[in-house]
């Protein structure tokens, strides 16, 4: 045997007991960060996602499907930690691997978008970064739903409804007619698949009618708040978020087309679905904020007033009284006109809805 063959099969034998140490110690790296995510050591986890990431690109090669799933298990972990900057490079760079690895019409490209922009979501701060990235991300899933080539239609589905549910939570990178179009074929899809009573057609639904109202089709999201209230009051046997949810957003929506009759109905079947506690600080379902007094902002004087009032038995504020105030008497004066407007949900005893007194609220003017 020459000496350059017996090298050649010296170092390949080498290299052969690299990737098996190499493979060996990914497997007990990759078990140690499981074990940390079990325990929610979120340090030690991000730690052992990134070393079986760098691990996992020498076991199975730097560009294979399995190396970029381990970093983006790391980039998730950067995210927990809300390190932005190296989350969302980390994020873009998983992204540009499964570009290379799939069509821009698999469903595992879309499926990668729509994993990455619920993290993204739920980054802390409004950088520009951040900004710039969950708009690529939310206008590739709009725009590229419809050409995805779904294995079939329990995929589409299930897809769409996953989607809708985390673009809303985002910073959108297209117009306001591709969004509402989005929302509207969303409803339409999963009402066809899973029927109109299904939970989450009715989130769907909420969905859209949250679209109508960021874009001020008032009447249209109207319609669907009393569409979701209406299924579960008529004829689901249980309450459940999404109906006080629409119960909510509808006394909001008909006080601020001044049809208090209307958001009186709503109030009273949140008080019907709440249950009260006495040493409960009831929440407004709909407030005015206080106009600011002029001569007080002109000299930069800042207060505040506490009030003490009833809610009656259809949600109104009644029985106004001003306890205290600090800054000036013009604050309270602004206080009692802004807090005559709010409305609450009823207490109900008994099956009947019934006044609560004494109840307090503090308005705190600040300027700046």
């Amino acid at each position: 045997m020459s000496g350059l063959k017996r090298l050649a099969q010296i170092t390949l034998f080498s290299s052969l007991l690299s990737m098996s140490a190499a493979a060996d110690e990914f497997s007990e790296v990759y078990r140690a960060f499981q074990e940390a995510v079990e325990k929610d050591d979120i340090i030690l986890s991000t730690a052992l996602a990134k070393q079986a990431w760098q691990l996992g690109q020498q076991k199975y090669g730097a560009d294979s499907e399995n190396a970029v799933k381990l970093r983006h298990s790391y980039a998730n972990m950067l995210a927990q930690q809300d390190y932005m900057d190296d989350a969302v490079s980390q994020f873009k760079a998983v992204l540009e691997q499964y570009d290379s690895l799939y069509n821009e019409n698999s469903p595992a490209l879309l499926n990668m978008h729509i994993d990455i922009l619920s993290a993204v979501n739920k980054l802390k701060g409004m950088d520009k970064a951040k900004v710039s990235f969950s708009q690529r991300l939310s206008r590739y899933i709009i725009l590229n739903m419809d050409d995805i080539q779904f294995e079939d239609d329990a995929q589409k589905v299930t897809t769409h409804y996953l989607a809708a549910t985390v673009v809303i939570k985002s910073i959108l990178g297209v117009t306001n007619n591709a969004i509402l179009r989005f929302y509207k074929d969303n409803l339409s899809i999963v009402d066809g698949f899973w029927g109109d009573k299904d939970l989450r057609t009715l989130e769907s639904r909420l969905l859209l009618a949250l679209v109508y109202e960021r874009f001020n089709h008032s009447s249209k999201a109207i319609g669907n708040y009393e569409i979701v209230a209406d299924t579960f009051d008529s004829n689901l046997d249980f309450s459940h978020p999404y109906a006080l949810n629409a119960h909510a957003k509808l006394v909001g929506l008909y006080e601020k087309k001044g049809e208090s009759d209307k958001a009186t109905e709503h109030c009273r079947a949140i008080g019907k679905m709440k249950p009260w506690s006495d040493d409960q600080e009831p929440e407004p379902l709909y407030r005015v904020n206080p106009d600011y007094p002029v001569s007080y902002a002109r000299r930069g004087k800042d207060g505040s007033a506490v009030l003490s009032f009833t809610i009656d038995d259809e949600g109104f504020v009644r029985d106004i009284e001003l306890i205290e105030t600090d800054g000036g008497s013009m604050f309270g004066a602004a206080a009692i006109k802004a807090l005559e407007h709010w409305r609450y949900a009823p207490r109900f005893v008994g099956g009947n809805a019934v006044a609560t007194k004494s109840r307090m609220v503090r308005m705190d003017f600040k300027l700046g």
